[in-house]
């Protein structure tokens, strides 16, 4: 099974909850960090200046593709991360 096909059916996952923004006049970056910053989620993205923003919150997890690969970045203790 190819990485896209994998990709697909993640998005396909009923389990996941996909979030629309209704503000208007909001770039849907600034949109997204202020929803991490009340609520834990996990946020997919490729765009590296939106993942530096959602570094700066403690416990957010990133996913992203690198290298044909999918990589979960900080995975917060709540969310039954390994202990190091």
């Amino acid at each position: 099974m190819t990485y896209i096909s994998w990709w697909c059916r993640i998005l396909r996952d009923e389990r996941i909850q996909r979030l629309t923004c209704q503000h208007r006049g909001t770039y849907a970056d600034d949109c997204l960090v202020e929803r991490c910053k009340s609520r834990c989620y996990i946020v997919a993205t490729c765009d590296r200046d939106l993942r530096r923003r959602i570094r700066k919150i403690t416990g957010v997890p990133i996913m992203y593709i690198r290298g044909h690969r999918v990589v979960i970045e900080k995975m917060p203790m709540a969310l039954g991360a390994p202990k190091l």
